[in-house]
């Protein structure tokens, strides 16, 4: 078969390659390096399909021309150098050619192979030109390298598979192993979701490989995902003897002072770079692949890289990469033959497993600033405060957008870390490969209460339909219900129905709910309460004892939201917010305790203490009319027991 090429920027007529559709795209790469009339035996290069308009490039076309000389901002080079076009070296060329997937070939006046050739690296301090006999061309091998001593299997668990959910794994060895390669968690807690992606991450590279599905791991910053990636390549080196060119992208990685670090595993023999200029990774990710002995067992991973950057020199190996990381947006092409796996955020389950013996004020302080991402839950407090406010003060009406939670949102710098990726059913394994069963929701409860006055009333009910539909009854659910209710006040559409009585949020009742503290929430109590108003404490550990004060006609209503069975109603924690309501009351007020369940849901009240004097239990029905009330058709009505 006569194939025609074509460099890119080679300022030269297309020229004829005669190969068999039996051997593989890697078999071509050598033969054009060695072809006269290419030009750059020593360099590196990329095959891409010439397709147009689904048919091959005529060579008539005026492409033809714009390839061979490009100008700058020119879009025809990027229209053919893409991963949807990128030939894989490991592929025999009649997948391309013969397939069914691409145009019938046709050698009548067409280009076939629009070909890239990598920049040149002169040899610097930090590189020496070596020879390769066996090949006879020259290989540019930086200096850096060292020897990776990972421990052995034999003394270590690479395998999670085997690992029930719950375990705490010491994973220390395999961090100092790492130390200087991106790190590596001196902990693993082993939680369902991870258990779930490793499945099948297992299942595709172990067990039905030939199905040949190349995945990107999915998820907001924090969850885990680069430590589940680094594991298997382990995994499957140490124990499946997978030959891998795994590159990081690090951004404070402990011993790192490059923003990119390489490791090469050859079976279970592992060498690194542990400080490399990103211009030198196809370099070492070819020298690897040509002494890989088993094309079917030779993978490029890549962790924390966005797909909008491959096609930076350097990066547009991952073009055609076998599995990656990241937590930017990743987009499917029609011909895309990768598969999106989501590593879901974490519970308040389990990062109270995670941290057993943590102080509960300590605990609930960081989660409701945190949410479900775990490395921001392992700050210092003042630290995950100050990059909460400054991410909130950012916000744009434009920025504001992002927090709805479509998969399909244009990405926004830094938004990602006040939302986070949650499968709907993190029990059905189909959920978490289909994009279309995530969601990305706002799950800080500090960050819903700054957001009532400025947020979209989708955001809440994002939160509140995920929470109901995939954790009933836990710690989000009930963050996300309670929000709902501040959300439905500011909107003038909450309404309290029961003994015959409504009592509604109407348009006189000021809605406030700014106070950074539990001292200056007192004193506004002591002095600044209005004879209709709905105050709630945007100070995210206040008492938990209520979550805001309705005062309507007369009455004051201490509210207390739950999604528990059970609610422990701590009359200490309430007396001394309604001893400073006491001090600014008029008119004689009538005071009502009461908890605000979910529709459907009953709760026991178990009283502690000696009950506050003066203060009554309603039991009623709290409802939204409205346009709100069609938005919200699963919270149709709000139970109010008490």
């Amino acid at each position: 078969m006569d194939v025609w090429c074509l460099v890119v920027g080679g300022r030269r007529d297309p020229f004829r390659m005669s190969i068999d559709t039996t051997e593989p795209v890697d078999q071509l790469k050598h033969a054009i390096r060695a072809h006269p009339e290419f030009g750059f035996p020593t360099r590196g290069l990329d095959l891409y399909l010439a397709i147009k308009d689904h048919s091959w490039l005529s060579a008539e076309d005026p492409d033809v021309v714009a390839l061979s000389t490009p100008v700058e901002g020119d879009s025809v080079v990027a229209s053919y150098v893409n991963a949807d076009r990128k030939m894989k070296a490991n592929k025999f060329l009649s997948t391309y050619f013969t397939g069914g997937k691409f145009p019938p070939f046709d050698a009548a006046e067409r280009i076939h192979v629009v070909v890239v050739v990598s920049p040149p690296i002169r040899p610097r301090e930090d590189e020496s030109i070596v020879v390769d006999s066996k090949k006879a061309k020259l290989i540019t091998e930086p200096r850096g390298k060292v020897d990776v001593a990972l421990p052995s299997p034999k003394v270590f668990q690479y395998d999670l598979s085997t690992v029930p959910v719950g375990v705490l794994l010491d994973t220390s060895a395999l961090s100092d192993a790492l130390k200087s390669f991106g790190g590596f968690p001196r902990t693993l807690y082993v939680r369902h979701e991870m258990k779930v992606v490793w499945a099948i991450l297992y299942d595709n590279y172990l067990v039905e490989p030939v199905q040949d599905v190349h995945y990107v791991l999915m998820g907001s910053p924090g969850v885990g995902k680069s430590a589940l990636l680094v594991l298997f390549c382990c995994f499957l080196s140490q124990m499946h003897n997978f030959d891998i060119f795994l590159a990081r992208h690090v951004i404070c990685g402990a011993g790192t002072t490059s923003p990119d670090v390489v490791l090469c595993f050859r079976g279970p023999v592992v060498t690194g770079y542990p400080k490399i200029p990103r211009g030198l990774l196809p370099y070492i990710e070819f020298n690897l692949s040509e002494s890989c002995m088993n094309t079917q067992r030779y993978l490029v991973v890549g962790d924390g890289y966005h797909q909008n950057s491959f096609i930076t020199d350097g990066l547009n190996i991952f073009q055609s990469s076998d599995l990656l990381s990241t937590s930017g947006q990743y987009r499917l092409s029609s011909q895309d033959n990768r598969s999106l796996v989501l590593m879901s955020a974490w519970t308040r389950y389990d990062l109270g497993a995670l941290y057993p013996t943590l102080p509960i004020d300590i605990f609930e302080a960081q989660y409701a600033y945190s949410g479900g991402n775990a490395r921001d839950f392992c700050r210092q407090f003042s630290d995950l405060y100050e990059r909460r406010m400054t991410t909130l003060q950012r916000l744009t009406p434009a920025t504001m957008e992002t927090l709805l939670g479509r998969y399909d949102d244009a990405p926004c710098q830094g938004m990602d870390t006040l939302t986070s990726l949650y499968v709907k059913d993190a029990t059905d394994r189909s959920m978490y490969t289909r994009p279309s069963m995530w969601k990305a929701i706002v799950d800080s409860k500090f960050a819903l209460t700054e957001l009532v006055t400025k947020a979209d009333l989708q955001v809440y009910v994002n939160a509140l339909h995920l929470a109901e539909n995939s954790m009933r009854g836990g710690t989000l659910h009930g963050i996300a219900f309670g929000a709902m209710l501040h959300k439905l006040a500011w909107l003038k559409q909450l309404e309290l129905r029961g003994g015959g009585l409504v009592v509604s949020v109407a348009d006189e009742c000021q809605v406030m709910g700014h106070w950074a503290s539990y001292g200056e929430c007192i004193e506004f109590l002591k002095t600044n309460t209005r004879t209709h108003m709905y105050w709630y404490p945007a100070y995210a550990t206040f008492p938990p004892i209520i979550d805001s004060i309705l005062i309507v006609d007369g009455v004051v209503y201490y509210l207390k939201t739950t999604v528990a069975e059970t609610h422990a109603l701590e009359w200490g924690q309430l007396r001394e917010i309604h001893e400073a309501v006491i001090s600014n009351a008029t008119n004689n007020h009538r005071f009502v305790y009461g908890v605000v369940t979910p529709v459907g849901m009953s709760c026991q009240i178990a009283p502690r203490g000696t009950p506050t004097t003066g203060v009554d239990m309603w039991e009623a029905w709290a409802g939204t009319s409205g346009r709100v009330q069609r938005e919200l058709r699963s919270l149709r009505c709000l139970h109010l027991v008490g």
